[in-house]
Parts: C-alpha cells; structure tokens; sequence
C-alpha cells in the first residue's frame, strides 16, 4: 500500500509507530550495544560521551513526539511546530556528520544499526509533514450546535405542518434566515472562525447548508404568505398582499 494512499489515522498510527521503533533502537544502543562492547578504559570514556549523546537525541525525539501529540488532543495548539526535515533535527544533524563517523570508528559494529535507523527516522519526520499538511483544529462543540440548531428547524416544520393541517389563522415562524438561532450563529465571530479553519471540502459544504438555509426561511415566507392570504379569504377579511400568494 503506497504512503499516499493512506488514511490519516493510519498515518499517525505509523508515524508514531516509528517513534516506538527509533526510541527502541536507540534506548538498545545506549544500554546494550554500546556498554556490552567497549571493554578498555580509554574507550569506556568515549563510549560514556557517546552513550550520552544518543541518549539526549532520545530525548529530543520524545519532546518532539510530544509536540505532535499536543497538536492532536490539545484544543489550544493548532499549528504543527516540530522539525520535518530528518537532516535538520539533532539526531538528523549527528547521524550525517562527525559524531556517527567517529562512534562507528569506536564501535564498528554499530555501522550497521546506524544504517538500519536511517529510513525509520526519515518516515518519522515524514509522518509529520503528512499530518501538518491535513490536519484542522476541529470544533468538539460544533456537532452538537448543529445538532441543536437542526432540531430547531424541524420543531419548525412541525409548526408549518400542524397550522395547515389545523387550519390555524397564523403561522408563528421565522421567515428571516438571519434572524433564527443558526441565522445568528452564522454571522457570529465563532462560526467565521471555523469557516476559516476547514479546508477546501468543509467550506464547500458550508456554503451549501447556507444556500440551503436561506432557500429554505423564502420557502416558508413563502408558504406563510400564501396560508394567511387563503384564511383571511375564507373568513371574509380582506387582503392586502400580492393576490397571487392566495392561489
């Protein structure tokens, strides 16, 4: 299955899954392969330094996985602020240059578990770069005031439905879509913010609940007009509107 074609979740499950894998491998060469195979003195000074390092790089790529998680659960981050090129994090910097060369001279056998690092580490970072590229900061509270407001609308369907059905005088609804409790949330600094955030396709069908919503409150001016002006005939009262809305 090619990278692309990947879902986000799947993506962020890998990406993270690399972070356990270079974590892993580097935690083995801190404790094992590097203590089980420097045995003089002299070299136990550099194995020491060398340890070291690699254990501050672990920790570099904790914080920055921790980075990343924030920007998936805290609602507070909303832009992905870690390092996406594999040369240019530390370790990148240290696996490219003198440091590994000379860590490789110490401990030759480590040649090889540097060269396997190498492609986990640049999917790490790529894994990143795919998530800052897809990812929007969702509104937790967004379902359920739509939710709220969609009920409202139907609540005013029932009304509709029950005075032609009732033959009720009046209809007591709102034909202004600016002027409901979803008309009002739309023109709120809150909705505009979330507009701004979505991507292409959210602010599609945005637009298109908008035009839907105003068709919409026309069609029951529309019906409201029509109702009264056939009332006031049926009782006798005389209307004033277009004669056309009375059939």
């Amino acid at each position: 299955m090619k990278w692309k074609n990947l879902t986000i979740g799947k993506r962020i499950a890998a990406g993270f899954g690399v972070v356990l894998i270079l974590l892993a491998a580097v935690g083995a060469l801190s404790y094992t392969g590097i203590h089980g195979i420097v045995r003089h003195a002299g070299e136990v000074i550099d194995g020491n330094e060398l340890a070291n390092v690699l254990a501050e790089k672990e920790v570099d790529h904790l914080n920055w996985a921790n980075k990343v998680n924030a920007l998936l659960t805290d609602d507070t981050v909303t832009t992905l602020n870690v390092e996406t090129d594999p040369h240019k994090c530390g370790f990148g910097k240290w696996l490219q240059g003198e440091g590994r060369k000379r860590a490789e001279v110490l401990v030759p056998s480590l040649a090889p578990l540097f060269k396997e690092i190498e492609e986990p580490h640049e999917r790490l970072h790529a894994s990143a770069l795919e998530i800052g590229k897809v990812f929007r900061q969702a509104d937790p509270h967004l379902p359920a005031l739509l939710a709220e407001k969609e009920a409202d609308h139907l609540n005013a369907a029932a009304k509709i439905r029950d005075a032609l059905l009732e033959g009720k005088d009046t209809l007591k609804v709102q034909t202004d879509p600016t002027r409901c409790a979803l008309g009002k949330w739309l023109e709120s600094e809150g909705a505009k913010r979330t507009y701004e955030r979505g991507d292409a396709g959210f602010k599609k069908t945005w637009d298109d609940m908008v035009a839907k919503h105003k068709a919409l409150h026309e069609s029951v001016g529309h019906v409201k007009g029509r109702h009264e002006g056939v009332q006031r005939v049926g009782k006798g009262l005389v209307y004033q509107g277009d004669p056309a809305v009375v059939g």
